[in-house]
C-alpha cells in the first residue's frame, strides 16, 4: 500500500498451528470484504505446521510476520505497528464474517464519531448466540469455570451479570466485547496504545476495551453485524496445562491493573446498563446531535467575598455563548458596586438573602429560575470563554444524564507546603451511575449542572448541611449527589466544560477549612445512618475515616508539616461531626 491511498480496513490475524483455519479465514475475508479495500496481516506465532508458508503461497497479497516463538495474543502488536488502514480489525482464525457484517461495522464507526470500537453479534456454527458484550470480569472467574464447578456457578448471579445472560442482546454501549472480532479506529488505537504484553492470553479483549474507554472512546455492540465463531476454550479442556496457567496469571494481572479504577469502571458500567434498559441504542444516541437548545441558568451564591466574585463575573461576561440567565444569591451586607453591576446586565438578577448557608442560597437560586438546567458556580471559579457553549453541547449530547460536571482544575498546585481546595480535574468524558458509587466521583457544586426536574424530585439541597450551616458546614453537595445516585441517576463528566477554581486561601486557612469539610462529611454520614439507611451511613463514614488515614500516611511519607496539621484538623472534624451527627434530630 506504500504510496497509494490508505486501505479502509486492516485485518490482523494471529496464528499458531492452525493452517487450515487461517486459510479459511483469509478466503472468507476476500469473499466478503465487498467494496471495502482490505489490507491483511497474518502474524505467525512460531507455527510448526507450515502456516506461514501456506499463507505466503496461497495469498501473496497478505503480509506475513514470522515470529520465532509463540508470543500469545500480544503478537497482535506486530500487526498494529504495520497497519495503515483507517480502521483496524482483530479477527480470530476461527471466525467467519457473514454477508454485510464488515460493511455494517464500518458504517457504525462512520455514523457514531464517539465510538472507538465495535464488536459484532457472535454466533456458534450451530447459530446459537455467544454472549459477547460483558461486564467487568469477577475476581474469582477462573475458579468458577473449573471442571466440576462450572455447572454449579454458571447460572449464579455473579456469572450471569458478567455475561449479561438473560438480557436483551440489542445494540448498546458495552463495557467490553469479546476479541474474536473487533473493528476499531486508528485514532482509538493510537490513544489506547498497544496490547498489554503481560496478558499472554485471556482478558486481552477487556483490557483493550478498557484502555479505549479510559481514553474517552465508547465501545459498541452491534447485533446487525453477525460473525460465526467456532469458539473453543482450551483452558477448560486442560485446566492444569501451561496454557491455563498463563491465562490465570493474565487474569490476576488484569485485576491488579484495573483495581484502582474498578469503582469508576463499575459506575460507568451501571450507567451503560441504565441506558440499555431504555431500549436499543439509536445509531445517533450519545453522539454529536442537534436539537432545541436547553434553557440554562447560572446560580452563584456568595457571602462577603466581593473581590473574588468580581473575577468570576468578569469571566461570565466574556462567554462566547451569552444566552443564559445569571442569578446571584448574596448573603453579604449591602454591596452597592455589585448592585450597580447587576443593573447593567439585562439577564442578571441579584437576590439579597438575609439568611445564611450555601445550601439555602442554592435552593433560593434554582427556585427563582424557570430554566431547564441550573448550573452552579462557586464565587471563586473562573470560567473559560467557551464554558457555557461547551456546557450546552454536553447537555444536548447526554440526554440520559441529569448532572453534568465540568473540568475544574486548581489555579495552584499541591506540594508539601500547600493543598489545593476542591479541585475536580476531568480528563476523559464518561457517564457514571451506581448506588454505591462514592458521591464525590460525580463532582462538586462549583462547576456542576443539574436538570431542574431532578432538583424538584430531590427537593433541593439539605439546608442543615453545607458552608454556613452551624453544625455541619460542608457536604450539602455530597448529600444531593448521594441521593441522586441512590435514586438511579446518571451523571456525565465532561473535560471540555472548563472552569478553574481560584486558590486564594493561605496555608493557615487550610487546617480549619478541612476540619469543616470533615465535620460536614461526618454529619452527612450520620444523617443517613440515623434516618434508616444504616449500611449507607456506616459506608460513608468509613470513607471519611479512610480519607483521614491517607492524609496522615501522606504527611508521614512526605514529612510534611502542612499535611500533618491538616490531618489533625480532619481528625477533630471527624470526631466532632460524628458526635453531633449522632445527637442531631434528623
Amino acid at each position: 500500500m506504500a504510496g497509494g491511498p490508505a486501505p479502509d480496513v486492516t485485518a490482523i490475524i494471529i496464528a499458531f498451528d492452525v493452517r487450515e483455519e487461517v486459510l479459511g479465514c483469509l478466503r472468507n475475508l476476500e469473499e466478503l470484504a465487498g467494496e471495502l479495500t482490505l489490507e491483511t496481516i497474518v502474524v505467525d506465532n512460531g507455527s510448526s505446521d507450515g502456516t506461514a508458508d501456506a499463507v505466503a503461497r496461497d495469498f501473496p497479497g497478505v503480509e506475513v510476520v514470522r515470529l520465532a516463538t509463540n508470543e500469545g495474543l500480544p503478537a497482535r502488536n506486530y500487526g498494529l505497528r504495520r497497519a495503515t488502514g483507517r480502521y483496524r480489525m482483530f479477527i480470530d482464525s476461527d471466525a467467519r464474517l457473514t454477508a454485510g457484517a464488515l460493511a455494517t461495522m464500518v458504517a457504525r464507526l462512520e455514523q457514531m464519531p464517539r465510538v472507538g470500537l465495535v464488536g459484532p453479534r457472535l454466533v456458534y456454527p450451530s447459530g446459537e448466540l455467544q454472549l459477547s458484550p460483558r461486564r467487568f470480569p469477577p475476581l474469582m472467574l477462573p475458579f468458577l469455570r473449573l471442571p466440576g464447578l462450572r455447572g454449579i456457578f454458571e447460572h449464579r448471579r455473579a456469572m450471569r451479570r458478567h455475561l449479561l445472560a438473560g438480557e436483551p442482546h440489542e445494540r448498546r454501549l458495552a463495557e467490553y466485547v469479546l476479541g474474536a472480532c473487533q473493528l476499531f479506529r486508528a485514532e482509538a488505537q493510537a490513544d489506547a496504545g498497544e496490547i498489554d504484553e503481560a496478558i499472554w492470553f485471556g482478558h486481552d479483549d477487556a483490557d483493550w476495551c478498557f484502555a479505549m474507554r479510559r481514553a474517552g472512546w465508547q465501545i459498541l455492540y452491534e447485533p446487525d453485524a453477525r460473525v460465526i465463531h467456532d469458539y473453543r476454550r482450551t483452558s477448560a479442556a486442560k485446566p492444569f496445562s501451561r496454557h491455563a496457567l498463563r491465562q490465570l496469571i493474565a487474569h490476576f494481572h488484569f485485576q491488579r491493573k484495573w483495581r484502582g479504577l474498578r469503582e469508576e469502571l463499575r459506575g460507568e458500567g451501571q450507567a451503560l446498563d441504565l441506558a440499555a434498559a431504555r431500549g436499543p441504542l439509536a445509531v445517533t444516541d450519545g453522539q454529536s446531535r442537534t436539537g432545541p437548545a436547553p434553557s440554562v441558568a447560572v446560580v452563584i451564591c456568595t457571602r462577603d467575598r466581593p473581590q473574588v466574585l468580581r473575577r468570576t463575573l468578569d469571566t461570565l461576561t466574556a462567554q462566547s455563548d451569552p444566552d443564559f440567565e445569571t442569578v446571584i444569591v448574596d448573603q453579604s451586607a449591602s454591596d452597592p458596586v455589585l448592585q450597580d453591576r447587576v443593573d447593567g446586565e439585562p439577564r442578571w438578577r441579584l437576590i439579597k438573602d438575609p439568611g445564611r448557608g450555601v445550601a439555602r442560597a442554592r435552593n433560593i437560586g434554582w427556585k427563582a429560575s424557570t430554566a431547564d438546567w441550573v448550573v452552579y458556580l462557586d464565587d471563586d471559579v473562573l470560567t473559560a470563554p467557551d464554558w457555557m457553549a461547551e456546557m450546552r453541547r454536553a447537555i444536548v449530547r447526554h440526554p440520559e444524564c441529569s448532572i453534568i460536571m465540568g473540568h475544574t482544575p486548581a489555579t495552584g498546585q499541591d506540594d508539601d507546603g500547600y493543598l489545593t481546595v476542591s479541585a475536580f480535574p476531568v480528563e476523559v468524558e464518561r457517564v457514571l451511575a451506581g448506588r454505591w458509587l462514592r458521591p464525590w466521583l460525580i463532582g462538586f457544586t462549583l462547576n456542576q449542572a443539574f436538570r431542574r426536574t431532578t432538583l424538584v424530585e430531590l427537593e433541593g439541597f439539605d439546608e442543615r448541611l453545607g458552608a454556613g450551616a452551624p453544625a455541619f458546614p460542608s457536604s450539602a453537595d455530597m448529600d444531593i449527589n448521594f441521593r441522586f445516585l441512590r435514586a438511579g441517576g446518571s451523571a456525565a463528566l465532561v473535560p471540555r466544560v472548563i472552569a478553574a477554581h481560584d486558590q486564594w486561601r493561605t496555608t493557615s486557612d487550610l487546617g480549619p477549612q478541612y476540619e469543616r469539610y470533615m465535620r460536614g462529611w461526618s454529619g452527612f454520614s450520620m444523617k443517613h445512618l440515623r434516618t434508616g439507611d444504616v449500611l449507607a451511613g456506616v459506608w460513608l463514614w468509613h470513607l471519611g475515616f479512610i480519607d483521614l488515614a491517607r492524609m496522615t500516611a501522606s504527611a508521614g511519607r512526605r514529612r510534611s508539616r502542612t499535611r500533618l496539621v491538616v490531618a489533625a484538623f480532619k481528625l477533630r472534624g471527624l470526631l466532632e461531626g460524628t458526635y453531633k451527627g449522632l445527637r442531631h434530630p434528623w
